[in-house]
């Protein structure tokens, strides 16, 4: 009998399996840093209220 492939998928799903938890990691990881960058740009707003105009109309690319 050949077990070729079960041996690759038994060899195969773990390495799958990290990856994908790496990825998801990566994701949570810049939202959190989003999330602390919205929060900085907001109280950025509030301190400095004569730069809110430069913030509000910057161009769409740099959001």
């Amino acid at each position: 009998m050949d077990y070729t492939e079960a041996i690759i998928w038994y060899t195969a799903w773990p390495v799958l399996i990290f990856i994908a938890y790496k990825f998801v990691m990566l994701n949570l990881r810049h939202h959190a840093k989003m999330e602390r960058l919205e929060m900085l740009e907001e109280r950025f707003g509030e301190q400095f209220p004569h730069t809110d105009a430069l913030l509000k109309n910057r161009p769409k690319s740099q959001e």
